[in-house]
């Protein structure tokens, strides 16, 4: 789908090592890693809607909308 409006980019990094080095009471894990940026991104395109809502454009395989990050991160905003 062709949404207009400007579109970010959301670049890639590369994990050079990742250890979990424990939980949070909340269920996330702690990590230690150490990262760098690399050459690829996705291009996200944002549009706000008359009704508030957050919907995604495309289907994800194997990823309901409610587990999707981008649809978490953006209810959280």
């Amino acid at each position: 789908m062709n949404l207009p409006g400007p579109d970010y980019p959301a670049p890639a990094k590369l994990n050079l090592f990742l250890h979990v080095v424990g939980r949070r009471e909340d269920g996330y894990h702690l990590l230690q890693t150490v990262f760098t940026l690399i050459d690829r991104c996705d291009r996200l395109r944002l549009r706000l809607r008359d009704d508030g809502r957050v919907e995604r454009a495309n289907v994800v395989p194997g990823v309901p909308p409610d587990q999707d990050l981008a649809v978490r991160a953006a209810l959280l905003l």
